[in-house]
């Protein structure tokens, strides 16, 4: 981004959201810091239910480098990163997510 201004989700924006609570949300190539800060955020503000899914090393070193216990999530292992997005939305037609999300940030 070229501003140092800090983004800020609006509240009324939040409070609709949270009307729809808990989302199962698949994760497409998870493990890299950004998307990960940010379905972070979105579960601590009781959004989304994730499913992870890639290389299940990287989401749990992401994780670990957050202190955030995955534990309690689905995590879909897959080496290929062009298989993620079929598998995610495979899970999508079978109604196992509402959502899916992907970022093809790179790690700092």
């Amino acid at each position: 981004m070229l501003s140092d201004k800090k983004v800020v989700c609006p509240l009324n924006l939040l409070e609709k959201a949270s009307t729809k609570k808990g989302i199962k949300a698949a994760i497409v190539n998870a493990g890299k810091s950004l998307p990960m800060l940010s379905v972070f955020d979105a579960i601590n503000e009781g959004l989304i239910d994730p499913v992870f899914i890639g290389l299940k090393e990287e989401i749990e070193r992401c994780a670990d480098e957050l202190k955030w216990d995955i534990s309690n999530y689905k995590i879909i292992h897959e080496s290929i990163e062009n298989n993620t997005a079929e598998i995610a939305a495979k899970l999508a037609s079978e109604g196992e997510v509402c959502l899916l999300y992907t970022s093809d940030a790179a790690d700092d």
